[in-house]
């Protein structure tokens, strides 16, 4: 037979355009694929590989934050080291102050380095003068705890302030001239111990009843007026009347209306006049 009608080898055909096939290149049969196996050493060498890249990040986020916080706290210490300048401790100062809800004690260890520290700054004077608010605050604190314990005065100054004080509650003018007779009698106190004090804290005390006390003798001025007007017309009117009865109760009321006067405001040193008015029309009968 002719050699190309012979069968090729391998089943194929030597007809003119037919492909060559071989057992690896079968129509329709996919080549088969490589197969690798992983061994556990492998998977072991991976697991440490990874273990170890893990290990490193975590020293590196470790190194960084420790770096950083290691960096806050030397600035923060060299920040507190540093000495406060005088503007800053001033406008501190100031704040607390001027915070009507503020404790000024807050501002004692403000104070204290202020003056310490900036002794020639010009606006010590008004510093000064708060260390000194502080210290007449503490001082009035204290005495205020003394009168509610029911301790004993120490001493004349106290004593006087005492009973200065006491008359408040029955009159602001009449504890105010009390406390004016104590800075009189007591002009020398500060050769006393504690002097200064005493004398800063009545003149502060003074200051605190000026108004009150103005106040209360226009009140009482206008009522005293009043009251006296009201006495006259209740003797006129008895004056004029003919009858003993009504003349007798009219004078009855004259009378309560002049003792009512002398018993509320005979203590009160701006109605001194009121007061010996008010003595005088009592001694004096209706004309008849």
């Amino acid at each position: 037979a002719d050699a190309a009608t012979r069968p090729a080898p391998g089943g194929g055909t030597n007809e003119p355009g037919a492909q060559a096939t071989t057992p690896d290149t079968v129509v329709g049969v996919a080549a088969a694929p490589r197969t690798r196996f992983t061994t556990v050493a492998d998977l072991d060498r991976t697991s440490r590989e990874q273990a170890s890249r893990d290990a490193r990040r975590e020293w590196l986020w470790k190194t960084v934050i420790g770096g950083a916080m290691l960096a806050t706290l030397a600035w923060g210490g060299w920040f507190l080291l540093q000495p406060e300048s005088a503007d800053d401790l001033h406008a501190r100062i100031m704040a607390i102050a001027g915070d009507e809800d503020a404790d000024l004690r807050d501002a004692r260890p403000l104070i204290d380095r202020f003056l310490e520290m900036h002794a020639s700054d010009p606006r010590v004077d008004a510093v000064r003068k708060l260390d000194r608010t502080l210290d007449l605050d503490a001082f009035e604190r204290k005495i205020r705890r003394r009168v509610r314990l029911g301790r004993d005065p120490e001493g004349s100054l106290e004593r006087d302030y005492r009973a200065a004080m006491a008359r408040e509650a029955e009159s602001p003018s009449a504890c105010l001239e009390s406390l004016e007779a104590f800075s009189e009698a007591h002009a020398a106190a500060s050769r006393e111990p504690d002097g200064d004090l005493w004398l800063a804290l009545v003149r502060r005390q003074i200051e605190r009843l000026e108004p009150l006390a103005a106040r209360e003798r226009s009140e009482d001025l206008a009522r005293g007026h009043a009251m006296l007007v009201k006495a006259d017309q209740l003797r006129r009117q008895a004056e004029r009347t003919q009858d003993p009865a009504s003349r007798a109760r009219l004078m009855a009321e004259q009378r309560k209306q002049l003792e009512s006067l002398i018993d509320m405001y005979g203590s009160r040193p701006h109605m001194k006049q009121f007061v010996a008015r008010a003595k005088t029309m009592l001694t004096t009968p209706p004309s008849e």
